[in-house]
This record gives C-alpha cells, sequence and structure tokens, in this order.
C-alpha cells in the first residue's frame, strides 16, 4: 500500500476552472504512478525454473496455460522430465519477486529447493 500525500495551497472550490485544474492535476499524478509500477522492463530477462508433479494432468494443463496467459512471461518451455516431475525453464520479463506475486494471484504457492522452484 501506498499513500500519497498531495498539497494543493490557494484552492478555491468555487471557480470551475480551478476544480477542472485539480481533477486534471491528480489523474495525471495517479495514471504517472500506475505506469510506473505496472512497467515492463523487456531488457531484464529472468531465467526460472519451476518444477510440477507430472502426475496430475489437469495441474500441468492449467499452470501451463496460466503462463501463457502472463504478459511478463517472454518464453517457457519443458527442460527436463522424469518419472516424477516435469522441469519448467521459464524467461521472464521482471523480478522474482513479480512473478511470485503474479503467480500467487493465480493460486500458486511454490518451495524453493536448490534454485528449482516446485509448485506446491
Amino acid at each position: 500500500m501506498d499513500i500519497k500525500n498531495l498539497k494543493f495551497n490557494n484552492l478555491n472550490l468555487d471557480k470551475n476552472d480551478e476544480i477542472e485544474k485539480l481533477i486534471n492535476k491528480l489523474k495525471m499524478i495517479y495514471e504517472n504512478y500506475w505506469k510506473s509500477k505496472n512497467e515492463i522492463n523487456t531488457s531484464v530477462k529472468l531465467s526460472l525454473t519451476v518444477s510440477i508433479d507430472n502426475s496430475d494432468n489437469l495441474k500441468i494443463s492449467k499452470f501451463e496455460k496460466t503462463l501463457n496467459n502472463l504478459d511478463f512471461i517472454y518464453n517457457f518451455y519443458i527442460y527436463k522430465i522424469n518419472n516424477k516431475k516435469n522441469i519448467y525453464k521459464i524467461i521472464f520479463n521482471g523480478s522474482p519477486d513479480k512473478f511470485f506475486d503474479l503467480m500467487k494471484k493465480n493460486n500458486y504457492d511454490f518451495i524453493t529447493q536448490n534454485k528449482v522452484w516446485h509448485i506446491k
């Protein structure tokens, strides 16, 4: 949560032109704030390794669909398959914290172990 504290001196709310200027100023401030929080830095490509239990095809399908629908995912592919796990390489345009936040919003939790993130 962020709190913005703005001060407007000598504001006359009886004048429509001053009210309009205030509204436009607030709109610009909030739009710029929103843009800064939602900016995608495509020059940062974070390589993530994520493992998922391969006994649940529905879970795998849902996970891949989620990755396909995220704007920050540059690419992903299955890196390894064994009898227990599918291991994905994910190229993500952002920080690990941003990845965790986006995945948490999609109901995914991770356990991190030896640079591999396991889906709970």
